[in-house]
């Protein structure tokens, strides 16, 4: 029984995904819905110190870098990326998932108004909490930020909902 318990429960969170994927946001008249590209840093720039970053050029992406035994390997082994067209941004998320969290799309909008680029990002809560109280980084490639414009990350969990609730 239990089996199966888990094996419907993770056939739900597959159907939840899904069905947000069908349905996309509206997004406010003076914003921008940007292209974005997800990233993997393989654990190279380190979120214990900070929990969110933007890195808008080179030297502060080396300077960012892991700085112990496996800083020659990431410097190595990472993707370039042209700091001149894009700009690296990057979060902490503390879900409750002992894994990767079930995110629904992550969306940057950018606004004129307020001079900012919006970082959307949504997550299917676990039924339970994992007892490791795990980590995961989130990193993203946005068009390049411009002058005089912050970045704000918005992140919510949505709860999971066990069948006939």
């Amino acid at each position: 029984m239990r089996r199966f318990k888990l094996i419907n429960t993770k056939f739900l969170r597959i159907i939840f995904v899904t069905g947000f994927l069908a349905i996309s946001p509206v997004i406010a008249a003076n914003a921008q819905d940007m292209k974005i590209q997800r990233i993997d840093l393989k654990g190279c720039i380190q979120t214990y110190r900070e929990k969110s970053f933007v890195i808008k050029d080179e030297a502060t992406f080396h300077k960012e870098i892991r700085n112990d035994m496996s800083r020659d390997g990431c410097l190595k082994n990472l993707k370039k990326i042209d700091f001149n067209k894009h700009t690296l941004v990057g979060i902490e998320l503390n879900t409750g998932d002992c894994d990767v969290p079930l995110l629904e799309p992550v969306q940057v909008v950018r606004t004129e108004a307020e001079k900012q680029y919006i970082v959307k990002i949504s997550y299917l809560e676990p039924a339970a909490p994992c007892r490791a109280l795990s980590q995961y980084d989130l990193w993203l490639l946005v068009p390049k930020l411009p002058e005089n414009y912050t970045v704000k990350f918005e992140v919510k969990g949505k709860p999971f909902r066990q069948p006939n609730q």
